[in-house]
């Protein structure tokens, strides 16, 4: 499940077949409804920064306070590598990220299809080794 977080109500994203996909306004909205799914044990694998967000290393920041599981796709059109450099060196959000310019929609959507194989991998790798 992907769950999409941006000031442009207009964005959308190439998901590939198959996937969920939730949409969230605003930074606020979209961490209550981040919240909302973690605390009822939904949450989404993959949480997606949309362009228009003014401080994406801000809004990366309060994702993980509310959860650490996710994987983050910033979608940055400009300054992509300057993000990359401040996101390495923020100990705060962690390893599980990537920047993607959203201008490019194959690249988006090998993106999301990659991450969404991996995860999927990971949580059945866990569940046979927990239980």
């Amino acid at each position: 499940m992907v769950l999409l977080i941006d000031d442009s109500p207009a964005l959308s994203l190439p998901l590939p077949a198959g996937q969920e996909f939730e949409r969230a306004t605003g930074l606020w909205a979209g961490l209550a409804k981040l919240r909302a799914r973690v605390e009822a044990g939904a949450a989404p694998a993959v949480v997606a920064l949309g362009a228009g967000l003014e401080r994406p290393l801000e809004a990366a920041r309060q994702v993980r306070h509310v959860t650490a599981d996710a994987h983050l796709v910033i979608l940055c059109a400009h300054g992509g590598e300057a993000l990359r450099r401040a996101l390495r060196f923020e100990p705060q959000v962690g390893s599980e990220w990537s920047v993607v310019d959203p201008q490019d929609p194959e690249a988006v959507a090998a993106q999301l299809a990659d991450l969404g194989e991996g995860i999927l991998q990971r949580r059945k790798l866990r569940s046979t080794s927990t239980g």
